[in-house]
């Protein structure tokens, strides 16, 4: 895949409705006024989502994409997550995703999203780097340069595993060489670094 710059979001409509009002200003005020510049990819969780999209906005430059499994807005943390591997080409990895966070019902959305994240990168064409630990994009900071930071959240959802192969895993990634752990910020129940 080529560079490019690209905007992905999930539309909340069938998933959280009350965000409808913000993002539909967030498009129009913002977004569609880089529509000449950036690709911009507005997914949905049904046909009926992406036909409200369209009937919306139909003077606009945007893909649609349904994805039934894309039950969260937070894309961030389900899809693949972009790396610039020292200054070269961006390489994409894949963790096999998972939310602690997710509790009684809404554990049955960690499958979905983990093929939701894949049904995405197999729509922008690119190549993941598979990530074989139970994580996701929020936990995940990384540098431009060698260093990815995560919050001791990864070591808890991986807990077969040592640290040393938790570290091992990340360094298989060319170009990263370090890897930091730092501990939960207290009451995060997300566990993010990205906070």
């Amino acid at each position: 895949m080529t560079q490019q710059n690209i905007f992905a979001l999930v539309y909340p409509y069938g998933i959280l409705n009350r965000y409808i009002k913000f993002y539909d200003e967030f498009l129009r005020d913002y977004i569609f006024k880089l529509q000449e510049e950036i690709r911009i990819i507005i997914i949905a969780c049904s046909h009926q989502s992406e036909q409200l999209i369209k009937d919306k906005f139909p003077n606009n430059k945007y893909e649609t994409l349904v994805i039934p499994e894309a039950v969260d807005i937070w894309i961030r943390d389900w899809a693949p997550v972009p790396v610039n591997i020292c200054g070269s080409e961006t390489k994409f990895i894949k963790p096999d995703f998972t939310a602690g966070y997710y509790k009684g019902y809404y554990q049955s959305w960690i499958l979905k999203l983990d093929m939701a994240g894949s049904k995405l990168a197999d729509y922008l064409c690119i190549n993941t780097i598979p990530l074989s630990l139970k994580s996701d994009g929020g936990n995940f900071a990384y540098n431009g340069k060698d260093t990815v930071i995560l919050t001791n959240r990864i070591i808890s959802n991986n807990e077969t595993l040592s640290i040393e192969q938790i570290e091992n895993s990340f360094k298989q990634i060319p170009g990263i060489e370090k890897v930091i752990f730092i501990p939960v910020e207290p009451e995060d129940v997300t566990g993010h670094t990205d906070g």
